[in-house]
């Protein structure tokens, strides 16, 4: 940088001819100029300037040098004023990584509204169950649920929840029988997710309205959700899934819901749409997240924080409008 600095006070000196004039237009002092041409000429071996009291010339020595500096200069503005341009243009690559769940339900929503804003905007999309580092994976927005999110300095607001549910083929369904009450589901092959080391037995809670049902289950299979969603297609047992993940399967027939007046209880599973900074936000990143917005259910505060997720300080409001908040400020920057 320093260098650079140089670089600019020799090119105003040699333009203005004159070591004060420079100091004007460059918002620095004299000695701050004489001493920068003074190290150059130190560094280099070279005299740059002729002087006398009245007079500051360019050596023809340096003439060349002088030439080459203005060119460097000249490239590096352009270079700036392109990069700014892009950060405000609907153009270039969006990275995006997305959990499963979201892409089996809301992304093509999502990519169908923002392709009909921002045409010009290459997607690289990847799907992901594991936890995932933004940062590091040099991605410019998630679509994760709260505990795939590694690094916590991402910005994170909580966009969606879907109740777990349970699911099964038909062909299993057939041959095993259709579970009636909660306490049914004890006779059958069953699969679920890790749920904190407790791989073969849990207990399991159902809603139903307002009333509850407890049973002990057996699993017999864990896993995260896209294997058990392609498990339970396999006729392989009945699985406790997000709906969102399963939403394109029960309406095509793959698979159908089991105890359907049902719900796991509890705050059900949700997706974060998390993005490195609000400052200097692209022009692509910002129209991605205004069509996550629109196109996505409120979450309220309360929601949020039943999930550990903090949005704001608690008013109440939809994360609609928080997100909205989040964008401009940044924007604004």
């Amino acid at each position: 940088m320093e260098r650079l600095t140089e670089l600019r006070i020799f090119v105003a000196v040699a333009r203005l001819q004159s070591f004060t004039r420079a100091a004007d237009s460059l918002g620095m002092s004299s000695s701050c100029i004489s001493r920068a041409i003074a190290d150059l000429e130190a560094r280099s071996q070279a005299r740059l300037f002729h002087r006398t009291t009245r007079q500051v010339s360019l050596a023809e020595t340096a003439r060349a040098f002088y030439e080459c500096c203005e060119s460097i200069l000249a490239q590096i503005e352009a270079a700036e004023l392109r990069l700014k341009s892009e950060r405000q243009q609907l153009s270039g690559t969006l990275k995006l990584v997305v959990h499963p769940g979201a892409a089996a339900s809301a992304l093509p929503r999502i990519l169908a509204g923002y392709r009909a804003r921002a045409p010009q905007v290459d997607l690289e999309i990847a799907i992901s169950d594991t936890r995932t580092d933004l940062v590091a994976g040099a991605y410019d927005i998630g679509i994760l649920p709260p505990d795939l999110i590694v690094n916590t300095t991402v910005i994170t607001r909580l966009i969606s929840t879907s109740p777990r549910i349970l699911v099964a083929s038909t062909s299993y369904l057939d041959s095993h029988g259709r579970p009636r009450v909660a306490a049914d589901l004890c006779g059958h092959t069953f699969m679920h997710a890790p749920d904190r080391g407790r791989r073969t037995e849990r207990r399991l809670v159902l809603r139903k309205r307002s009333q509850t049902e407890e049973c002990r289950i057996r699993c017999s299979l864990c896993a995260n959700d896209s294997v058990l969603r392609m498990c339970a297609m396999a006729s392989m047992g009945i699985a406790l899934v997000s709906s969102d993940l399963v939403s394109d399967a029960l309406q095509s027939g793959a698979l159908e819901r089991v105890l359907p007046d049902y719900t796991e209880d509890g705050a059900g599973v949700a997706l974060c749409l998390v993005y490195p900074s609000r400052e200097f936000m692209p022009a692509s990143s910002r129209a991605f997240i205004d069509c996550c917005i629109e196109l996505l259910r409120p979450v309220s505060s309360e929601q949020s924080t039943a999930h550990g997720i903090s949005i704001r300080p608690s008013t109440g409001a939809p994360a609609r409008r928080l997100l909205a908040e989040s964008i401009t400020d940044g924007s604004a920057r």
